[in-house]
């Protein structure tokens, strides 16, 4: 049991990308709770009413381009089913929270120098401290998992690997 009675709970970070539009890819990282029947994605609503609901729909994002580099860092909710004023009261409470605590760090530090530590950065406030990165095929059909544990510098390496790099221009002859 976690503190003052209730159930113990883990909240992880799954990155993954999800979609492509006007040439840029959105990488996605996204809390999500660990249970012993896997991992549970809070997108539909189902953290809502558990220990940690104040992170259904809680999402960490930017936008890769070959041409502009990874930019747009956010975080917020993403929500696929009504919220409801208590809720999004809690909500608010974790982005001021995050709010208050980057601000310090980036006195302190300055600004991440790239997504990857913008991620780790947000989970070091939010208390995070494992990471699952979406799987490659070859691990899929040896694994049957669609998710692989990996720490922190995977993470900023599995950024790293779904960037879309620049073109290499071809040389004139």
């Amino acid at each position: 049991m976690g503190g003052r009675g209730k159930p113990k709970m883990e909240l992880v970070l799954v990155a993954e990308l999800d979609s492509e539009n006007w040439g840029a890819t959105r990488l996605v990282v996204t809390v999500c709770k660990d249970t012993p029947d896997g991992l549970r994605n809070p997108l539909f609503g189902y953290l809502r009413d558990e220990p940690g609901g104040e992170y259904d729909g809680f999402q960490i994002g930017a936008y890769a381009s070959p041409d502009a580099g990874v930019y747009g860092y956010r975080c917020g909710y993403k929500h696929s089913v009504p919220v409801e004023l208590e809720q999004m009261e809690t909500q608010v409470k974790v982005l001021r929270k995050l709010d208050r605590a980057r601000d310090a760090m980036h006195a302190r530090f300055g600004w991440p120098e790239t997504f990857g530590d913008y991620v780790c950065q947000t989970a070091h406030i939010l208390g995070i401290t494992r990471f699952f990165v979406r799987s490659d095929a070859r691990y899929q059909e040896v694994t049957r998992e669609r998710y692989r544990p990996t720490d922190a510098a995977g993470l900023k390496q599995w950024v790293a690997d779904h960037t879309p790099k620049p073109a290499v221009a071809a040389s004139a002859a």
